[in-house]
């Protein structure tokens, strides 16, 4: 009577779809995590190069300005 029930619930795959979907869903976000952390750093490294090159430009831009300004 109980190995019945068992063989029963052994062949029902009603929530192996779930299962599947949450498996896969649980390693997409583990991997872009992983993405996110291998480039990190380096997302870094670039963001302060082009903020570096921002605030040159600027400054170079105030000089020029002010020579205008004053006749230089």
């Amino acid at each position: 009577m109980v190995w019945e029930k068992v063989k029963t619930f052994a062949k029902c795959d009603d929530g192996a779809v779930t299962v599947d979907f949450v498996v896969l869903t649980s390693m997409t976000v583990l991997m872009g995590t992983a993405v996110l952390l291998a480039i990190s750093s380096g997302l870094h490294n670039g963001s302060n190069s082009v903020d570096q090159q921002i605030v040159s430009t600027s400054t170079q831009a105030a000089v020029i300005g002010q020579q205008i300004v004053s006749g230089n």
